[in-house]
């Protein structure tokens, strides 16, 4: 039976568990020595402090790691958080980009639709982005004027 416990304790711990089954047994065991002070001594105060003492020995490294590994656990969710807001913004900022190039490349089209198709889209990247693209367009608007 013992070996059995271990062979399934040690497959579960494999699996990335590890910090659970370890929590799992220390608990098991802190568990076990305040029952085995309460079933098996007499009603000493000395035997219970000891019990509790041993307990508090076993659980409070527990607790501390299981923080530790928590605060370890949140601050790699916020990293990778910041790294899908970042890869978000690039993806935003090469959208935008194609944009204005597409824009460009048709507004020096021969074709007259063509070129009031590039008009439109850099209006309105110019219309949803004012503060950063409105220079850029005006630029490529006077550049592609064929008119005198």
């Amino acid at each position: 039976m013992r070996r059995r416990f271990v062979r399934t304790a040690l497959a579960f711990a494999g699996r990335g568990n590890g910090a659970f089954l370890v929590s799992c047994i220390v608990a098991a065991g802190a568990i076990a020595v305040i029952a085995a002070a309460v079933l098996f001594w007499d009603d000493s105060e000395p035997a219970r402090n000891f019990g509790i003492l041993l307990s508090l020995s076993i659980a409070l490294p527990v607790a501390l790691w299981r923080i530790i590994l928590q605060a370890r656990q949140a601050t790699a969710a916020e990293s990778s958080a910041r790294t899908g807001a970042s890869a978000a913004a690039t993806a935003q900022r090469e959208a935008l980009d194609h944009q204005l190039r597409t824009g460009a490349e048709l507004v020096t089209s021969d074709s007259h639709p063509a070129r009031i198709v590039g008009a439109y889209l850099l209006d309105r990247l110019a219309a949803d982005r004012p503060g950063n693209y409105d220079d850029v367009v005006w630029r490529v608007l006077e550049a592609s004027d064929r008119e005198p």
